[in-house]
């Protein structure tokens, strides 16, 4: 069923040129046949819940007349009981045994009385006599055997004990028997009991239906089925829904049809349930009756669409020419061709439209004059702009680089200079060592030794060596530090391992972190990473460049790395001075610095988060005035393959 949502999206999608008389046909079928949808509709629900309405009162009316008509048929039943039980007639014969007049006289009593069968016991409930209806044995499918050939001794001491009791019972295949047993009594002494029986079966069902109209269905205590006048494929698919049998239950589906239920409860002397009579109500005649109503109803809406298509191919003759003429005008502006016109017809609307085109259309013609004027000046000046930046980042970076080479230097000083001092005294006591082995004799030699002190320098010279190869090596790591932290022999994506990265930072700036800032690091297990690991390394070295600056005297410097959820956090915290809240959503924009004058661009941050941007990545800030700031950098954990 198609929704409201995708009606509109595919009406929004027709091309008037294709369609426009579909669009029309259609708006207008929906305009006349909604309204008439809605009430026929509702008027359909309206119905066909009157219909449920009348059909449940019905049910509810037939219960109670089947519980009056029972209660008459019981009543009636207890006072023939009674009746015949004081007939001093039928106890005489009873007590001579003479069954055949008994079985006349009671063959004449049945004739002109309600009951099925009546029967006769003797005072210790020993079966007599059982005689039933000539309507009765005609049709022995109706036949009800007798229960008891001698009644049990419960069952005559409450005889006794009430005189009267009426016994409700389910027979499967036949129904309920409405059993009434009456104790005969001469005097004190006791003659018999009769038992007169009414049968509640298919004959009365089937009677009932022809009255009604409606079904009936026996049922017993448990909702077995006993007998029903449904058809044969409803009654084998009947099921008692278990629900409150006072409630009317609409909608029970058989095998061809469905019903609405309402079951009356048979109640025994004890006031206990023996079994149920289902009325059911067919819904077949009123789903007829809804069904010519929709025939009806889709004959009108076909009338009506075909007036509608037939108004609408009228009218779109008249209105799609000066259509078509403003579509091709349209084509023709789209292919550059702006100096169109088209000529405003007799209808107000169209001319209304067709003269805005003409408008539109001559200041299209004006505004590409101008805009072909104004793109000449954007080229030149986005010329101008890209040549700035460019000088811009470069200067970011020749800064960097100033203050990175200026550290450096001083780290380089301090190795080289006492190796130039050590090579100094080398050459002098090289010098010395010279002169004494030009002695000509031992005796000079000697003198010479002593002299110039020879042992002393020949002690002091592996000290000097020693502190040179530790020079050399200070200023040989600081050199490799520099080549790891640039790695420009790495123009490539590569694996790295991102700790050695930081590691190198951490060097380079020793000079700035001196002994007045301590660094801390927890570095938990990172896998190598692809990337272009001199951008990675500006990058630290941009923010840790940052957190020395924030610091004013001594300080702290956390860092710390975790590969968490197929990510690689860098977290790097100082003990500065913190970034004022209102800043923090500026911090990454070019040129923004919260440094003093002459510490900073304003583009290490600009330039460090377009570099994780480029690798996938993520830089997030915290911080806090006097407290400090937080910059924790997010790279994929499989990192990049290539950067756009």
């Amino acid at each position: 069923m198609v929704s409201w949502n995708n009606l509109k999206t595919r009406l929004a999608g027709f091309k008037p040129r294709q369609s426009l008389k579909r669009v029309l046909s259609l708006w207008f079928i929906l305009f006349a046949l909604v309204p008439l949808l809605l009430i026929v509709g509702y008027a359909m629900v309206l119905f066909n819940q009157k219909i449920n309405d009348e059909l449940s009162k019905r049910l509810i009316a037939f219960e109670k007349g089947i519980d009056i008509e029972l209660i008459d048929v019981e009543e009636k039943l207890r006072l023939g009981g009674f009746r015949h039980a004081n007939d001093i007639h039928l106890m005489n014969l009873i007590r001579g045994e003479e069954k055949t007049k008994l079985k006349l006289l009671t063959k004449n009593i049945i004739e002109n009385y309600i009951v099925d069968r009546i029967s006769y016991f003797y005072p210790d409930g020993a079966r007599l006599l059982s005689i039933l209806p000539q309507r009765i044995t005609q049709d022995p499918e109706t036949v009800l055997p007798e229960e008891f050939e001698k009644l049990p001794k419960a069952l005559i001491h409450k005889i006794k004990t009430q005189r009267q009791i009426v016994k409700k019972t389910p027979h499967p295949d036949i129904g309920f028997a409405i059993e009434c047993y009456t104790l005969m009594k001469l005097g004190s002494a006791v003659v018999g009991i009769v038992k007169e029986t009414i049968l509640i079966n298919r004959t009365y069902s089937l009677g009932t239906k022809e009255r009604t109209g409606l079904d009936l269905c026996l049922l017993d205590k448990d909702h077995n089925l006993l007998i029903s006048t449904l058809p044969p494929r409803e009654e084998q698919k009947f099921h008692y829904p278990k629900k409150d049998p006072r409630k009317v239950i609409d909608n029970l589906k058989l095998a061809d049809d469905s019903y609405m239920l309402l079951a009356k409860a048979l109640i025994d002397d004890d006031e206990q349930p023996v079994g149920y009579i289902a009325i059911l109500v067919s819904r077949a005649n009123a789903r007829k009756t809804l069904m010519g109503i929709l025939s009806i109803f889709f004959l009108l809406c076909a009338g009506i669409t075909a007036i509608v298509v037939l108004f609408t191919k009228i009218a779109s003759r008249t209105v799609l020419h000066p259509l078509d003429q403003l579509l091709s005008a349209t084509r023709a502006i789209q292919r550059g061709q702006l100096d169109q016109t088209i000529t405003i017809p007799k209808m107000k609307e169209i001319g209304q439209l067709v003269d805005a085109f003409n408008e539109m259309s001559r200041a299209l013609l004006t505004m590409k004059n101008n805009l072909e004027d104004k793109v000449k000046e954007l080229h030149q000046a986005n010329r101008e702009i890209r040549s700035t930046q460019v000088q811009l980042v470069h200067s970011s970076k020749m800064a960097s680089l100033g203050q990175l080479v200026a550290g450096v230097a001083h780290e380089l000083n301090n190795p080289i200079s006492y190796t130039y001092s050590n090579l100094n005294h080398l050459k002098t006591y090289m010098e010395k060592i010279q002169k004494t082995m030009k002695a000509k004799d031992q005796q000079e030699f000697s003198k010479l030794k002593k002299e110039l002190n020879i042992h002393f320098i020949l002690r002091d010279i592996d000290g000097i060596i020693k502190s040179s190869l530790d020079g050399i090596k200070r200023t040989k790591d600081i050199v490799g530090n520099l080549r790891n932290f640039s790695r420009l022999d790495e123009a490539e994506i590569k694996e790295v391992d991102l700790h050695e990265g930081l590691k190198a930072t951490l060097n380079l700036l020793k000079s700035a972190l001196k002994d007045r800032i301590q660094v801390h690091k927890k570095l938990g297990k990172l896998p190598k990473i692809s990337c272009y690991s001199s951008q990675i390394n500006q990058v630290f070295m941009n923010i840790l460049s940052n957190a020395v600056q924030a610091i004013e005297g001594k300080g702290d410097i956390w860092i710390e790395t975790q590969a968490f959820k197929n990510e690689i956090h860098i977290r790097v915290q100082d003990s500065g001075e913190g970034i004022p809240e209102a800043d923090l959503s500026r911090i990454f924009d070019p040129f923004f610095t919260t440094k003093k004058v002459g510490l900073g661009t304003g583009l290490g941050l600009s330039i460090s988060y377009s570099i994780i941007q480029k690798h996938h990545g993520d830089i997030r800030v915290e911080s806090e005035i006097g407290k400090g700031s937080t910059f924790t950098i997010i790279l994929p954990e499989k990192g990049i393959r290539t950067v756009p």
